[in-house]
This record gives C-alpha cells, sequence and structure tokens, in this order.
C-alpha cells in the first residue's frame, strides 16, 4: 500500500496497482508548480536525474524542480 496525498490535499491508503508508472521523460509534457507554488503552469521536462527535473515552461521560464511539483494526463 502507498499514502497518497493528491492536489487537493486529500490524502488515502491505496494499493499498489491502483498506482501508474510515472513514465515521466525527456519530452514530455506537464503540468509544473512553478517554484513550488499552488499554481499549475504547462511545460515540456528537458531534462531528468532520478527524481529532479528540468522542465522549459510554455512562456519561456525554466527551472530545476522535482517530480513532485508536477502532474501528467
Amino acid at each position: 500500500s502507498f499514502f497518497v496525498i493528491y492536489d487537493d490535499f486529500d490524502r488515502e491508503w491505496i494499493d499498489a496497482e491502483l498506482l501508474r508508472p510515472d513514465n515521466i521523460d525527456t519530452d514530455t509534457r506537464v503540468e509544473c508548480r512553478w517554484e513550488g507554488d499552488m499554481i499549475y503552469y504547462s511545460g515540456t521536462v528537458r531534462e531528468r536525474i532520478e527524481n529532479v527535473i528540468h522542465v522549459l515552461y510554455d512562456d519561456g521560464d525554466e527551472e530545476y524542480t522535482t517530480i513532485a511539483h508536477i502532474r501528467t494526463n
């Protein structure tokens, strides 16, 4: 089981088979919280080293952050 904290801060234990692999790699489209803020912005992953990713946002800004700050569809 895994303890999950959702974007709306709801929390629950779920079985592992309900989780999907993160498959986040270079050129993956994501929504990311700029500087860890609560608002998500669209962008593309340009690099990933373990849990650290480099995101190029659609507006041209970029940052290094962690996969904890992103969401995918």
